[in-house]
């Protein structure tokens, strides 16, 4: 595809829009020289690791708990350590089945920022990657990176066979090191958590997974400058901009692109919070219209990911360039998706059913969605994701509701809490279509919190209906009797098929399960009294005014022998790890997985 598709676009100069006066207080980069990682680093993430869970415990114990206060703080030190640890605040941000909307919006604000490196450095990288000088293939090569993050900085320059400006994003120097260090002590912790049973549901190792590819793809630059060049087809037909690709200088550490004249979103959003009038007569200048470009955003996400079946994967406002006339440019291609063929065409029967208010037709969907289920009453989650649906249907329609009731990210925080209550295995591609929703939902409502959301929704149908729609809507209506027949089908034979209460275990499984439990309770008795006892030589009196001296429980609890404090640290480890363990397994063998059957090809 990379032939006469891809011819190279040059922006149109009727386009560019003035320049948004820098606001007070800018300050221009910090440099500083990369190393490759120290064993201290460690140390550091303990020590910032250790003071934010000080100030949490703080928070817990004077009452004054936050859920929006709490990620503030851990945003704070995931942006001070950088690299690895921003992509977990991502990964965390994804999960809303399991934090609150407040807390996921929070964590959505993570800025990956960081000190640039000399441009020694970055031109060592730039020769290194591509096999040439830099003198050899830019005229002109600003030394002053234009912006800085924890995996790249961006170089301004001029090529010289074309005379173009380019914007050439450069890899950090031993970005890969510092990533593999990071998220081999970050898989450590999770291996601890995981083996320790400590909240099994969220499996900790699947999310490093979930860490480790996100990562890889985004250290190799070639993908971005594939999914740049893909999008910049299908993007270009809705009247979006996307910065051209010169491949023959791309590598796996580094992106050189078209350099787009434009205006982000986030510095606008910026200057308008601090001088309004500014703001406001800088759009009147380039005509840009807030509704405009709000229902630009929502109906390109939705061409992206039911058209084309490739989407941006982070549209925040620092990737949204704002362009004369209300057009847009999108930027830093380095999270790109797309769904499985069969599995696009079941979200879209669900959000098909949801646009006709067949909401119990959405939910069986949603459940045949998330592929391996717990035992659960089907009937009864089924009512409860319906009558979600049925409620942010409501909210969107209201004329004066708040834009988070209405936003679309906030009927898939519902479900996700839903889905969580009952012990749902998290489904990452739902995850990440959740993700690519609350970033667009989260420039919207900064920009233009006032949007119909269900108007909107039309209008892209309506707008779509005579062109590729007829492969989603036109097929969809044809067929719509047969899909919702099928729909019924699968999912009544999946309620036929799937116990309604937990499930029945065998007589040996049983046995197992009470040994677990019976294991479990006298472990914990015995790590309670060995605690105690600790407790009673290290300070009699905590016993002593506890339970009095005459009581039966003091004189066994004193009666123990004494143990040094080395030997009582191991056996409190040991008893308390070994409770754990026991607790896991009780709990397992209590639930078994269930499978969904899918239907028959």
């Amino acid at each position: 595809m990379a032939g006469a598709a891809w011819e190279c676009v040059v922006q149109d100069p009727d386009l560019i829009p003035t320049p948004l006066p820098r606001r007070n207080g800018w300050r221009p980069l910090e440099v500083r020289r990369i190393d490759r990682p120290s064993p201290l680093r460690l140390l550091a993430v303990l020590v910032g690791l250790s003071r934010m869970m000080a100030r949490l415990a703080w928070m817990r114990l004077a009452g004054r708990w936050d859920s929006r206060t709490a990620a503030r703080l851990l945003r704070g030190f995931l942006e001070s350590m950088g690299g690895a640890w921003i992509k977990v605040g991502q990964i965390l941000a994804m999960r809303n089945d399991v934090w609150s909307a407040a807390f996921c919006n929070e964590l959505s604000l993570l800025q990956d920022r960081a000190c640039a490196f000399p441009a020694d450095q970055a031109r060592r990288v730039i020769e290194a990657s591509i096999g040439r000088r830099v003198g050899d293939v830019f005229s002109h090569f600003d030394d002053v990176p234009i912006a800085a993050a924890s995996l790249c900085q961006v170089h301004r320059a001029q090529l010289r066979r074309r005379r173009a400006w380019v914007a050439v994003k450069v890899q950090r120097p031993h970005a890969s090191a510092f990533l593999a260090y990071d998220v081999r002590w970050i898989g450590v912790g999770a291996a601890l958590l995981d083996g320790l049973g400590l909240a099994a549901h969220l499996q900790w190792r699947e999310m490093v997974r979930q860490m480790r590819a996100i990562i890889e793809e985004e250290l190799d630059y070639r993908i971005e400058a594939a999914s740049m060049q893909r999008l910049q087809g299908t993007l270009g037909e809705q009247g979006i901009y996307v910065p051209d690709v010169h491949e023959e200088y791309c590598s796996r550490q580094v992106v050189v692109m078209e350099f787009v004249e434009g205006v982000a979103l986030s510095e606008l959003l910026r200057v308008r919070g601090s001088d309004p009038a500014l703001a406001e007569r800088w759009m009147f200048e380039n005509n840009i219209r807030r509704s405009k470009v709000a229902k630009t955003m929502m109906h390109s996400l939705f061409h992206q990911i039911f058209i084309d079946n490739l989407w941006h994967g982070d549209l925040h406002p620092g990737n949204i360039l704002l362009l004369r006339d209300s057009r847009l440019a999108f930027i830093d291609f380095g999270m790109a998706g797309s769904l499985d063929v069969e599995y696009l065409n079941n979200y879209k029967m669900y959000i098909g059913a949801i646009n006709s208010d067949k909401f119990m037709l959405a939910a069986d969907l949603m459940l045949m969605l998330s592929g391996v289920l717990p035992p659960l009453n089907v009937h009864e989650v089924r009512q409860k994701i319906a009558d979600a649906l049925q409620r942010w249907k409501w909210r969107a329609r209201m004329k004066n509701g708040t834009f988070s009731e209405k936003s679309l990210s906030s009927s898939t925080f519902e479900i996700g809490q839903i889905t969580m209550a009952y012990r749902f295995a998290p489904n990452w591609t739902l995850l990440k279509l959740g993700r690519a929703y609350n970033a667009v939902d989260l420039a919207i409502g900064a920009f233009y919190p006032e949007i119909d959301y269900t108007a909107a929704i039309a209008e892209f149908h309506r707008a779509q209906a005579p062109r590729r729609m007829s492969q989603v809507v036109a097929d969809g209506q044809k067929s719509m009797a047969e899909s919702m027949t099928m729909a019924s089908m699968h999912t009544r034979r999946f309620r036929e098929n799937t116990l309604m209460v937990q499930p029945a275990q065998s007589p040996g499984g049983d046995l197992l399960a009470f040994t677990a439990r019976t294991m479990r309770n006298l472990l914990a008795a015995g790590f309670a009294y060995l605690a105690a006892a600790c407790l009673f030589q290290a300070d009699p009196a905590l016993i002593e005014d506890a339970l009095g001296t005459g009581s039966g429980w003091y004189r066994l609890i004193a009666g123990f022998p004494r143990l040094d404090g080395d030997v009582w640290l191991v056996f409190l480890t040991v008893l308390g790890l070994t409770t754990l363990r026991f607790h896991t397994l009780a709990r397992r063998l209590g639930r078994a997985p269930l499978r969904l059957p899918m239907p028959e090809r």
